[in-house]
């Protein structure tokens, strides 16, 4: 099993997505009910049902949920990550934690996931946008070494905000640094 470096932390994945304490899986119609309620709980303007069905089915849409991992059969889901692998990008779409699960690593766990898909998958490049004040989501982003290249005036109007767009070189750098195996 390919060791992971994390921040200060050390954890372990292997190729079906088995996350030290997590398993990150595809997302599926089953899951909708949960993961909609994270996105409600999560974003002023939410995504509707119908918009998570319609990226379940585009063929460049990945949507990975994270669960615990254990024998039980109830395993809900703690957080969730949707991204396009087009050409040689991954865009990250959408990004959420149950409220009870967050800064607890979750969401890093999912981007390098993502990142990790994009990569295999021939992305050299990876972008998405940010609600400029959203400090915590910030943090995250520049932590994995994205940084801001743009803003969009008023992109989120349901907050009246400005959207950071925010883009990270998958180059060997990046690699090294995330111990990729290929």
């Amino acid at each position: 099993m390919p060791q992971r470096r994390m921040s200060q932390s050390w954890w372990f994945m292997n190729d079906s997505g088995q996350v030290g304490g997590l398993i990150i899986e595809p997302m599926r119609r089953t899951d909708l009910p949960e993961v909609l309620a994270i996105e409600r709980c999560s974003f002023a303007a939410p995504w509707s049902q119908a918009a998570f069905e319609a990226e379940l089915e585009k063929t460049y849409a990945g949507l990975r949920v994270a669960r615990l991992s254990g024998t039980g059969k109830v395993r809900p889901v703690l957080g969730y990550v949707c991204f396009w692998i087009v050409a040689d990008e991954i865009q990250i779409t959408n990004l959420a934690m149950h409220i009870g699960y967050r800064r607890r690593g979750i969401g890093r766990r999912l981007m390098v996931y993502a990142l990790q898909q994009g990569y295999k998958a021939g992305a050299r490049l990876a972008l998405l946008e940010v609600r400029s004040s959203n400090q915590a989501a910030r943090s995250l982003y520049e932590g994995l070494g994205f940084l801001a290249v743009q803003e969009r005036p008023c992109y989120y109007p349901e907050y009246r905000e400005a959207a950071l767009v925010l883009k990270l070189n998958l180059d060997p750098g990046w690699q090294r640094q995330w111990h990729m195996i290929n």
